[in-house]
């Protein structure tokens, strides 16, 4: 038993000199901050998601934030986005969203077709923070670094407890995070095939779909591959214009249905058509 204890004895590495752990340690706390800032911060905030949408060359683009919330070791900056583009311009503005480095979470979504195959979108996005009062958590076990004073040690647990907190709060960020990507590949792929336009799209807690379709025939296959994707159909409303069926479906999303595995758009995906109404 004695040449195992020697043999890890002489392989343990010292601790790091206090200077260089306290460098790992800021270059650690930078990194969260930019994904998690300490505190809300409207104008850089809201600064990412824009130039997100001017880089798609989104127009008519209305970028405004709301009111922060708070609660406990969490705070959110509410923001509401508003542009025009095609329907792949929009789609590819929410994947940027969701590779962003800054934990952007979108919470609702209208799509409203516009003229000339523009799509209108209206978007509530949250950007979650660390709020400045919220308790820290007890600094992690292990060796600690040497040669730095009482006061300089104080302030290295605490960054260490904060860099802890932040990390356990981004990784339940990340599991929560809702981006409508999903709601665009599956309205892609309801389409596809199918006489269909879209005139109006939304997604929150529920879904809410609205077009035209024609003939009797296509009602009921578009009905029953609502029914077969991501979404649970509530209800699914129906109207006769001529030989076209004016529709309304709501219900749940996302949920997994039997064709959800072909649902998934890339980039050369057909895009739906989302188009304003024929007039009668």
């Amino acid at each position: 038993m004695i040449l195992p204890v020697v043999f890890l004895l002489g392989v343990a590495q010292p601790p790091r000199p206090f200077a260089d752990e306290r460098r790992l340690l800021d270059g650690r706390l930078e990194t969260l901050r930019r994904i998690l800032p300490d505190g809300p911060s409207p104008a850089s905030d809201l600064a990412v998601v824009r130039d997100l949408a001017k880089a798609l060359k989104l127009t008519s683009l209305q970028v405004a934030p709301r009111a922060p919330l708070e609660t406990g070791h969490r705070g959110d900056l509410p923001g509401e986005v508003v542009g025009v583009g095609r329907f792949e311009e929009v789609d590819r503005f929410f994947r940027q969203v969701a590779l962003s480095h800054r934990l952007i979470d979108a919470e609702s979504l209208t799509l409203t077709a516009e003229p000339e195959d523009q799509v209108r979108f209206a978007a509530l996005l949250r950007l979650p923070y660390r709020p400045s009062g919220a308790p820290l958590p007890a600094p992690p076990e292990g060796p600690r670094p040497t040669g730095g004073s009482r006061a300089e040690m104080e302030a290295f647990n605490r960054d260490l407890a904060l860099a802890l907190a932040k990390s356990e709060t981004i990784a339940e960020l990340r599991r929560a995070r809702r981006n409508p990507r999903v709601f665009f590949s599956e309205l892609s792929s309801i389409v596809r095939e199918r006489p269909v336009v879209f005139h109006r799209a939304s997604l929150a807690e529920d879904f809410s779909v609205a077009g035209l379709t024609v003939g009797e025939a296509s009602m009921r296959a578009l009905e029953r591959r609502f029914e077969r994707g991501f979404f649970r159909v509530s209800e699914v409303l129906v109207v006769r214009q001529g030989a076209c069926h004016r529709f309304e479906g709501r219900g749940k999303s996302p949920v997994v249905g039997i064709e959800a595995t072909s649902s998934v758009i890339g980039p050369s995906a057909r895009a739906p058509r989302i188009s304003t109404y024929p007039r009668s």
